[in-house]
């Protein structure tokens, strides 16, 4: 079964907070649904809140490469799975 490529939409200021730049590989844990389509995502030590037009699920761990579309941080996911925890 071949994954569905996902994209999570990031508030602009997550950007600088972050340091990400288009082409950077992260990666993403979901921590829980904010609202509908808006969750709480961790990256690089930060929580974020972040869009998604997919189900996720809390706990979820998920290598995404960084993208920059319409000024909007964009992550999509990969397909690949997220690094062991050391």
């Amino acid at each position: 079964m071949k994954p569905i490529p996902v994209d999570l939409k990031l508030n602009l200021n997550a950007r600088s907070e972050l340091s990400l730049r288009s082409g950077d590989s992260v990666l993403v844990t979901v921590i829980k649904r904010l609202t509908g389509h808006k969750w709480a995502v961790g990256i690089r030590g930060r929580v974020l809140p972040a869009f998604s037009e997919v189900e996720l699920t809390p706990g979820q761990r998920l290598r995404a490469l960084v993208g920059i579309q319409h000024g909007r941080i964009t992550l999509k996911i990969s397909g690949q799975a997220a690094d062991p925890i050391q």
